[in-house]
């Protein structure tokens, strides 16, 4: 018989005699991510707090210092979201349908109306399409994970860069549009640096100089959706710990899943029955503090953040071993 055998899990070799694996791994999956979140009682107060304020320090909050208008682009574009401040916005506007910066001017959606953010003092108002169950899981697993830099493709409202950063996460925030209001908010915050342009090309810059910096990464897709992402994170995959595809539950979402099933990827997603009970946790937070934008239509779909989830991917810096335990 031999004396030594490959761990099932860290494929690391072990002695049978003293039968202690040098290291265990920690897996993706829902135990995991229950246990991340359940057991970290300051965040589960932060972002599900009993009575909730508007001080985003003490706890989530939808947005910071905006008034609401109820004028504005229905699709993103530079500057501001306002027509009224920006009127000339859908000369350089985006949508998921175009993919890139086009001129849509001519197009009927631009004669459409929506709801936005505008600031209610020069270099204020910060708002977050990241529903807090979801922010909850990120920042819980990234604790876990020993995460030290966020790199977040598609930074639109800024908040939850910012939110990020509160909780103790370096943060490189890519946007191909920004908000001026949302750039003049976060440039004076020391944990967010601001990175414009094509976060196709940006995203792997960014990371590759981190690999200088011995920083542990997350990349988190909010910006570029699924396929697209998906694309740039075959660049960067070996060097993240982590990688995040926003709204995978939504268009093409569920033959993305399958496509990272098919190719053994391990991931889990925030509508998994597991994680239910976090999910209805978070309705009263959602029902209090998006009370004011009910029967409004955002851009992006602030007004029913409920409806949206992402999926978890390890990546290839994903770590091999936890604590080492007997079996």
């Amino acid at each position: 018989m031999p004396l030594q055998q490959s761990c099932l899990c860290c494929r690391k070799l072990i002695c049978l005699l003293c039968l202690v694996c040098p290291g265990r791994c920690i897996r993706l999956d829902s135990k995991v991510i229950l246990n991340a979140t359940r057991s970290n009682e300051t965040l589960w107060r932060y972002f599900f707090p009993q009575h909730p304020t508007w001080d985003v320090s003490k706890n989530w909050v939808p947005y910071t210092e905006c008034l609401i208008e109820d004028q504005c682009w229905c699709f993103h574009v530079e500057g501001s979201m306002s027509k009224v401040l920006n009127p000339r916005g859908a000369e350089k506007a985006f949508t998921l349908a175009t993919g890139t910066p086009q001129d849509l001017t001519r197009s009927s959606q631009a004669k459409e109306d929506c709801s936005c953010f505008v600031p209610s003092c020069p270099s204020c108002c910060l708002f977050s399409d990241m529903r807090p169950a979801k922010l909850l899981a990120a920042i819980a697993l990234m604790r876990k994970l020993k995460i030290t830099h966020v790199v977040e493709d598609g930074r639109y409202g800024g908040l939850s860069a910012l939110i990020y950063a509160l909780h103790g996460f370096h943060v490189t925030s890519i946007e191909f549009l920004p908000l001026g209001h949302v750039s003049a908010a976060l440039g004076s915050h020391g944990n967010v640096h601001l990175v414009d342009g094509d976060s196709r090309q940006k995203v792997v810059e960014v990371i590759e100089e981190l690999q200088t910096s011995n920083a542990a990464v997350a990349v988190i897709f909010d910006g570029l959706k699924r396929f697209e992402a998906y694309e740039v994170y075959q660049k960067i995959a070996s060097k993240v710990s982590l990688a995040i595809f926003d709204d995978t539950n939504i268009r093409d979402g569920f033959a993305f899943r399958q496509m990272l099933h098919e190719r053994n990827h391990s991931s889990w997603s925030t509508d998994s029955r597991t994680f239910g009970r976090v999910l209805r946790a978070e309705e009263p937070v959602l029902q209090s503090l998006l009370q004011p934008l009910r029967g409004r239509k955002f851009m992006g779909g602030m007004e029913k953040l409920g409806r949206f989830h992402y999926t978890m991917v390890e990546g290839g810096q994903w770590p091999s071993e936890g604590v080492c335990e007997a079996w």
